[in-house]
């Protein structure tokens, strides 16, 4: 009796909860006057890349726009993600052979002399940046690792992929960049 009476009050009651959950989950709210990107100006295809100014392993800092003029591979990352270690290959062999791509890994959130010693033992070359608070990662709405942006030459951005890739779909995004 209890159930049937108070049923039409359980529904709309779960409704509100699932509202007010939405607007508590990072993302899920509208723009913040700190300047943080909001859901619906996130990143995308066709769209200018957010600038951003990071360090590397060395403390040198570094702007995505230093390196307009290349394709520009920004590859974000961890050293605890499984598939980010497959295709780090990929980004070496991409790094040494392709004078017009600029390969930026951009790992998030991990202490620097971890991320040192990673880089030295498994001997990649290419640049490290370190997103150390997870700001740019934010900005750019990384939800999963490997996130990778192919940006032109001019700095829009030609395709985003989510999840690893193999060499060929390195080189596609790559060639999606110079066609852009």
């Amino acid at each position: 009796m209890f159930i049937k009476k108070n049923k039409s009050i359980i529904i709309p009651v779960f409704f509100v909860f699932l509202l007010v959950l939405a607007f508590l989950i990072p993302g899920c709210s509208k723009p913040k006057p700190d300047g943080n990107l909001a859901e619906d100006t996130a990143p995308n295809i066709g769209a200018l890349a957010p600038e951003f100014v990071l360090k590397d392993l060395e403390g040198n800092e570094h702007k995505l726009s230093d390196f307009k003029g290349n394709v520009v591979i920004v590859n974000f990352w961890t050293t605890w993600c499984r598939y980010c270690l497959v295709e780090m290959p990929y980004l070496e062999n991409l790094h040494i052979s392709q004078e017009d791509v600029t390969v930026i890994a951009v790992n998030v959130n991990e202490s620097r002399s971890d991320v040192q010693a990673f880089i030295v033992e498994q001997g990649f070359s290419f640049p490290v940046l370190l997103d150390l608070e997870g700001e740019v990662s934010s900005n750019y709405r990384i939800r999963a690792y490997p996130t990778t942006f192919a940006i032109s030459p001019e700095g829009i951005i030609s395709s985003i992929k989510v999840g690893a890739f193999d060499a060929a779909g390195l080189k596609q995004l790559v060639e999606s960049a110079r066609n852009n």
